[in-house]
């Protein structure tokens, strides 16, 4: 069984070999798209450049080699904002790009030599490619916080009014009395007709009036068919008339 001595050697080695042709394949790359900025295959090689930075940083990263992966690192960062538009590939750019992949080649000599790798030399390499991101972000902080401004809270439609901040609960209503039903009309009607034959009606006395001439003798008066009827239907149970209920020492109507 190996240790973890021996297992860390076998990365080391793999990736001894696999660091120099990443490298390799990037600056060639580059180097073609530096010679055709319109390549037909424009974005695809950007994509590939991309893969190799990101194969570089994860294979120095399971060697234990810092100092090559924060190099790595920021190559890929670099890469990434390529392919998304947000860099172009400026012989500036260029140019910061080759010097990193020449400090990891010097810097993996010194391993193959048996010496831990050592960033100072080319710090300088690492703030540049720091400072092309930080440029990066400026430019494109303001749009993208524009952008989610006007995207993030709509205005109001026209003529909309603004909600209170805490509006009281509406106050619940007593549901409405329940609406008489017919049989509760024949029991009123009933009850009335029953009270109006218990008391019969009985005419007001006549206010006192000063005497006068004698009337004429008049015919005398004849029992009307018509309010013979209106006492019938008076007694009559659940009726009305002319609309209204029969109430009692109601007075018959006068022919």
């Amino acid at each position: 069984m190996l240790t973890d001595e021996e297992i860390m050697a076998q990365v080391l080695a793999a990736f001894q070999e696999e660091q120099d042709e990443h490298r390799q394949t990037a600056t060639d790359i580059l180097l073609e798209l530096e010679r055709e900025p319109d390549h037909p295959r424009h974005q695809e090689l950007l994509d590939q450049l991309f893969r190799e930075a990101h194969s570089l940083k994860g294979g120095a990263r399971a060697a234990g080699l810092d100092a090559v992966e924060q190099i790595a690192h920021r190559m890929e960062d670099v890469f990434s904002a390529v392919r998304q538009g947000k860099l172009q590939l400026t012989p500036e750019v260029c140019d910061s790009i080759y010097a990193g992949m020449d400090a990891i080649g010097a810097m993996m000599t010194q391993v193959a030599a048996g010496h831990p790798p050592n960033l100072e030399p080319h710090q300088a390499i690492l703030d540049t490619l720091s400072h092309i991101l930080g440029e990066t972000v400026e430019k494109t902080a303001p749009h993208a916080t524009a952008r989610k401004a006007s995207v993030a809270t709509p205005p109001p439609p026209p003529g909309a009014e603004k909600p209170p901040h805490s509006a009281p609960p509406p106050a619940r209503k007593s549901p409405p009395p329940p609406a008489p039903s017919a049989s509760d009309d024949l029991v009123a009607a009933t009850s009335l007709t029953v009270a109006a034959q218990e008391e019969p009606w009985q005419s007001p006395a006549p206010p006192h009036l000063v005497p006068g001439p004698a009337p004429e003798p008049r015919a005398p008066a004849r029992t009307s068919r018509t309010t013979t009827g209106w006492n019938q239907r008076r007694h009559a149970l659940g009726r009305r008339h002319n609309g209204s209920p029969v109430y009692r020492n109601a007075r018959p109507p006068v022919e």
